[in-house]
């Protein structure tokens, strides 16, 4: 006997199966998301500190390690903070070309990260947030405290 087609249970068999695959890779492709989300925090984690390391360097070299300081770079003035670079930058003392953190880091905003305000609770040093989510997916610069106490970089990635 020919056949044409396919029988009706042929089709629903087909169709359950392609949600069963449909359903073991969709989960698969969220975590994805997430850990691409996570590595691109912790890179701009890694950016952050490197930059506050070279930057301590150089403010060793040119004995900028007083409280408030400029160090000369190649693209411009460096405002810095016991040595390191500040979060945001309070005044201009530096000249026009100066830059802190946050324009060191110079992120493209259209890919839906943020650099958040900047956190001036504690008096002595004030702490930049960069990410996606300020609460549970984001890199954060701490400026340094004081002399002894140096400039710090914390990932956090529990909500990406």
């Amino acid at each position: 006997m020919y056949k044409n087609g396919f029988t009706l249970i042929e089709l629903v068999i087909v169709i359950v199966i392609l949600g069963i695959l449909a359903a073991t890779a969709a989960p698969k492709y969220i975590n994805l998301q997430s850990d691409t989300k996570a590595s691109v925090i912790e890179s701009i984690g890694g950016s952050m500190k490197s930059l506050s390391d070279m930057v301590h360097l150089k403010a060793q070299i040119e004995s900028e390690l007083d409280r408030t300081g400029c160090v000369s770079t190649n693209i411009g003035s460096i405002e810095v903070w016991y040595g390191y670079p500040e979060s945001v930058s309070e005044s201009s003392s530096c000249g026009p070309e100066s830059y802190d953190m946050a324009e060191l880091i110079n992120l493209e905003e259209n890919n839906g990260i943020q650099v958040f305000t900047e956190d001036k609770s504690n008096g002595d040093c004030y702490s930049l947030s960069v990410g996606w989510d300020e609460q549970e997916c984001y890199a954060r610069y701490t400026e340094a405290c004081s002399a002894t106490i140096p400039a710090s970089v914390n990932n956090v990635i529990t909500g990406c």
